[in-house]
């Protein structure tokens, strides 16, 4: 219910939240600038909503990562801020502590490794690591069709089946 709940005073508070979808972050910022997708498993993320950010479907955002939606010009005499959208499409999969800066778009299917800090756009399928993200030469496989929210415990019990594999 808690998971239920807290989709339900986003979406009062101007949030778009999509089906089957769970957010733990920490959101700062107005609620308005959130849009996010179907079965999307967001852990314990920092989102800085001075700007949108626009989840699409199936994303994961592991823990500890950092959204940053604005940031100040540093070629400015009076050090103004700006403000740029973030846009993460189908099934991309944000890894523990990484960090996207303000205007960075994440392609369908990338992968943004463990720590890594990205301030350009991941191309679809395209897999980052580092600081500063840089690909690594490899791709993902591009047919994906999973649900990262179907993976955790309580919609396990609520959908009647098991994601683990059975030596777990």
């Amino acid at each position: 219910m808690s998971i239920c709940w807290r989709s339900y005073r986003l979406r009062k508070a101007g949030a778009q939240v999509g089906a089957l979808t769970v957010i733990a972050a920490e959101l700062n910022g107005s609620r308005k600038n959130l849009v996010v997708g179907d079965a999307c498993a967001i852990g314990r993320a920092v989102f800085a909503l001075h700007g949108p950010v626009a989840i699409g479907n199936g994303v994961t955002i592991s823990d500890n990562v950092t959204l940053l939606t604005a940031s100040h010009s540093l070629t400015d005499p009076e050090f103004k801020m700006f403000r740029k959208e973030i846009r993460i499409d189908d099934y991309a999969w944000i890894a523990q502590g990484a960090m996207l800066l303000p205007g960075v778009h994440v392609g369908r299917g990338a992968v943004v490794g463990a720590g890594a800090v990205v301030a350009c756009d991941v191309e679809p399928y395209t897999i980052v690591v580092g600081n500063p993200a840089r690909a690594t030469g490899k791709r993902r496989v591009e047919n994906l069709s999973y649900c990262p929210s179907a993976f955790m415990a309580p919609f396990e019990a609520w959908l009647g089946t098991t994601t683990r594999p059975k030596d777990w």
